[in-house]
C-alpha cells in the first residue's frame, strides 16, 4: 500500500501550494472534490452539498490502496518548525507512531485554549490533545469504516465533526498532536454557517450529543467534570432543564447537555494527567478497528455503531422501492394495533425485528420505519381503523358529513360559514363562535384537550347558554387534564405520585352534571388508546430554524394538538366525510404573531392559552403531523382538508421541512407520558 493520501473539499480549484506538496510524490497522491463549480481533475463534482456530504464522497470514491488518509481543508497553510519539509515532516511523525490519527499544533487562527499556550507548545514535541480541528485528520485505513461517513442527519457541519472527535476517544492514546508543524486557518468565511449562526450551531451540537450519550459509556467521566465546575453549569443557550436528557450508561438520571462539557472533560483528563501518545508497534502491521475497545466506550446497538461492518457506499445508500416493500411485509408482520398501544416506546424493538428479519440490507433506524410504516397502503393496524369508537357517539355520527372547525385567522373573509353549516354534524375546537359568515353558526360538538385551562371555558360556556344549545357530545383524545398537588410543594407532589388526572375525571368533576355525554379515548382497564395513536405519529421535541424573512427559532415539545388527535377519533366512525376548516397547525409552526396563529376573537375569548411561551414556541410537534396527514390520512377517501392549508402542506417548502425532521433521530427513552 502507499503510504500516503491527502483529500481535499475546495469551492473550485486545488490549493496550489497542497497540489505542489502532495500530489503524484512517490510516497503520496492527493484527490479533491469542488462545490462551487466542474473541474476537470476533481474526483466529483458536488454542487448542494454540506461540508460533511463532501468528506463522505470523498472517502467513498478514493482508491482503496494506501495507509493513510489525510483530509485537509483548502485554505489551510502548514508552518514547520523543524527542518523538514510539510510532506516529509508528515511521513516522518507517522513513522514515529504509526498512529491512529495525526493532526499538528492549531496556529493563531483558531479559536482554542492550545493556540495560545506557548509553554505547552514549546514543553513537547508529541501530545495528545482530544478534540482537535477536523480540518486536518490523518486517519489510519483500518479507521475509516469506524470515523466514516461521519454524521449528516443533524446538519452536517461542526456537530459531525464534534461526533468524529468523540469516535476519537477510544483511541486517544494512540491520537497524536505533532508539534512539530503548526497548521493555520487561512480564510475565515463568516458566511459558513456555522459563522453565521453560531446559536444554531451550539444547538445542533447539543442534540447530536443528547442522541449520543445515550450510547456512550464514559459519561461518568462527563458527569465528574461537570460536578467538579458546577458553579459554572448556569449558563444555558436555547433550552432549558426540561431538555436535560437519561445518560442510561452512567446509572445516574439527568445531566446538562451541553454538548461541550464531553470535549472539556477528556482535554481536562488528558491534560491533568499529562498523557503522552503511544507508538504502536507490530510486525504483523496495526489494525486499529478493534470493536471490543469500541464497545467498551458504546453500546453496539446504538444507531452510530449500525452498519459499520458495510462499505461507505453501501451505508451512503438509500433504500430502493423493492427494499422498502420487504420491509413493509415485515411490518405488516410484527406491527399491530396493540404492538403501538403502549406507553413505552415500541420503535426499537420493533426496528430490531425488522433489521434482523432482513440482513441482506443495511440495518434501518427507527425514522426510517415508522416513515414506511406510516406510508404502507391498506395499513391494517392504524389508529382509526382498530380504535374503536363510543357506542352512542357511533351511532350519533354514523352515516354523517363531518366538519371540524378551528379558529385559524385564514378563514376571515372567506364566507364559508354557509358550506360549514350545510355539513350534518359540526364540531367545533372549544364551543366559541368568532364569525358567523367565515366558521358557521352551529356547535353540534365540542371538541377539548380538557386540561385545566380548557375545560373551565366549557363550564363557562355551558352556563351562558339555554340547555336547548348544549352540544350533543364533548369529545376528547387526550388522556391527562390537570395536576393536583397532594403536598404542599411540587417536590412533595411528586413523592407522594398521582401528579395528573385524566380527562375522564376531569369531566365526572366539573362537567358531567351538565348531562352532555363525553366520548374519550380511556379503557375500562386503565390503559388508553391514544398511546397507539401517539406511536403512530411519534412526534419529538426539536427546535426549527425557519429562514425567511430572517432567521427565527421555533420550538417544538413533543406531543400532538388534541385538535389533530380528534381527526383520527373522528374517522374511527362510519361517517360520509370528515371536513376539516381553520385548522393551519398554528400556521404550520412557521415564527408567526399570535395574530398569525389565532383568530383575534379566539384571542378575546380563550386567553393566551397555547401562546404563553411566545409566538415563536410550538407546544406540540407540529411537522409530526403534517407528516402524518400526508402519509396517513391523505389515504383515506373521507378526509377533506380545506384547500388552502393543503396547499402549504403539499408544498416543496413543507416537503423540504419534512425530510429535515426525519434525519433527526427519535430516543429510546422517550415515552407517552
Amino acid at each position: 500500500m502507499k503510504r500516503l493520501c491527502v483529500l481535499q473539499v475546495t469551492p473550485t480549484a486545488p490549493t496550489p501550494a497542497h497540489v505542489e506538496f502532495f500530489d503524484k510524490q512517490e510516497d503520496c497522491d492527493f484527490y479533491f472534490v469542488t462545490h462551487d463549480a466542474p473541474h476537470p481533475d476533481a474526483l466529483k463534482y458536488c454542487p448542494n452539498t454540506t461540508w460533511v456530504d463532501t468528506r463522505n464522497i470523498l472517502a467513498d470514491l478514493v482508491p482503496k490502496e494506501y495507509e493513510y488518509y489525510a483530509f485537509v481543508d483548502y485554505d489551510f497553510k502548514f508552518y514547520p518548525q523543524r527542518d523538514l519539509g510539510v510532506r516529509e515532516q508528515i511521513l516522518a511523525d507517522l513513522e514515529e507512531f504509526e498512529p491512529a490519527v495525526l493532526t499538528y499544533y492549531p496556529g493563531p487562527g483558531f479559536h482554542t485554549p492550545f493556540n495560545s499556550d506557548r509553554e505547552y507548545f514549546e514543553k513537547y514535541d508529541y501530545s495528545v490533545i482530544p478534540f482537535t480541528h477536523c480540518g486536518m485528520k490523518v486517519v489510519h485505513h483500518t479507521l475509516m469504516d469506524w470515523f466514516f461517513p461521519m454524521l449528516t442527519r443533524f446538519g452536517g457541519g461542526v456537530e459531525a465533526c464534534h461526533v468524529f472527535n468523540i469516535q476519537e476517544i477510544p483511541f486517544l492514546r494512540h491520537v497524536v498532536c505533532s508539534h512539530k508543524m503548526i497548521y493555520d486557518n487561512e480564510v475565515t468565511d463568516m458566511e459558513t454557517p456555522h459563522n453565521v449562526d453560531g446559536h444554531w450551531s451550539m444547538y445542533r451540537m447539543a442534540s447530536t450529543w443528547e442522541w449520543v450519550q445515550h450510547g456512550f459509556k464514559k459519561n461518568q467521566i462527563v458527569k465528574n467534570f461537570m460536578t467538579n465546575r458546577s458553579a459554572q453549569l448556569n449558563q444555558h443557550f436555547l433550552w432549558n432543564d426540561d431538555n436535560a436528557t437519561y445518560a442510561p450508561s452512567t446509572g445516574d438520571s439527568r445531566f446538562v447537555l451541553d454538548p461541550l462539557d464531553v470535549k472539556g472533560a477528556f482535554i481536562d483528563l488528558f491534560k491533568s494527567e499529562r498523557i503522552s501518545p503511544v507508538p504502536q508497534v507490530s510486525e504483523k502491521g496495526v489494525d486499529y478497528y478493534d470493536k471490543d475497545k469500541i464497545h467498551n466506550f458504546f453500546e453496539p446497538r446504538h444507531e452510530l455503531l449500525i452498519n459499520k461492518d458495510l462499505s461507505l457506499s453501501d451505508q451512503l445508500r438509500s433504500l430502493t422501492d423493492r427494499d422498502t416493500d420487504q420491509v413493509e411485509e415485515v411490518l405488516r408482520k410484527e406491527v399491530s394495533y396493540e404492538t403501538l398501544r403502549v406507553t413505552e416506546n415500541p420503535w426499537f424493538g420493533i426496528k430490531d425485528k425488522v433489521n434482523e428479519a432482513l440482513p441482506h440490507l443495511r440495518d434501518l433506524t427507527v425514522t426510517e420505519c415508522v416513515e414506511i410504516f406510516q406510508k404502507m397502503k391498506d395499513n391494517t393496524a392504524i389508529f382509526y381503523k382498530n380504535s374503536k369508537p363510543d357506542d352512542r357517539l357511533e351511532e350519533y355520527l354514523q352515516g354523517k358529513r363531518v366538519a371540524l372547525v378551528g379558529p385559524a385567522p385564514y378563514l376571515m373573509g372567506q364566507n364559508k360559514g354557509k358550506l360549514i353549516d350545510s355539513y350534518d354534524v359540526v364540531v367545533r375546537i372549544q364551543p366559541e363562535i368568532f364569525s358567523t359568515p367565515d366558521y358557521g353558526s352551529r356547535t353540534d360538538v365540542i371538541q377539548s384537550c380538557m386540561n385545566s385551562s380548557y375545560s373551565p371555558k366549557i363550564v363557562k360556556y355551558l352556563e351562558t347558554v339555554p340547555k336547548e344549545k348544549y352540544p350533543d357530545f364533548i369529545i376528547s383524545n387526550n388522556t391527562i387534564a390537570r395536576e393536583v398537588y397532594i403536598g404542599s410543594s411540587r417536590q412533595d407532589n411528586q413523592v407522594a405520585g398521582n401528579r395528573w388526572t385524566n380527562v375522564v375525571q376531569e369531566y365526572d368533576t366539573y362537567l358531567k352534571h351538565y348531562g352532555v355525554p363525553f366520548a374519550h379515548l380511556w379503557r375500562e382497564d386503565g390503559t388508553c388508546d391514544r398511546y397507539a395513536l401517539y406511536w403512530e405519529i411519534y412526534t419529538k421535541k426539536y427546535i426549527e430554524r425557519i429562514k425567511e424573512p430572517s432567521l427565527h427559532y421555533t420550538p417544538y415539545s413533543a406531543n400532538l394538538n388534541s385538535g389533530y388527535g380528534a381527526y383520527s377519533m373522528l374517522l374511527r366512525s362510519d361517517i360520509k366525510e370528515l371536513a376539516v376548516f381553520g385548522m393551519d397547525f398554528y400556521n404550520f409552526g412557521m415564527y408567526s404573531t399570535i395574530e398569525e396563529k389565532y383568530n383575534p376573537e379566539y384571542i378575546k375569548q380563550q386567553g393566551d392559552e397555547g401562546t404563553y411561551l411566545g409566538p415563536d414556541t410550538m407546544v406540540h410537534d407540529i411537522v409530526a403531523q403534517a407528516m402524518h396527514m400526508k402519509n396517513v390520512l391523505f389515504q383515506d377517501p373521507r378526509f377533506n382538508y380545506d384547500n388552502e392549508p393543503k396547499q402549504t402542506l403539499l408544498s416543496d417548502g413543507m416537503s423540504t421541512r419534512i425530510e429535515a425532521f426525519n434525519k433527526l433521530p427519535r430516543l429510546a427513552i422517550h415515552n407517552t407520558e
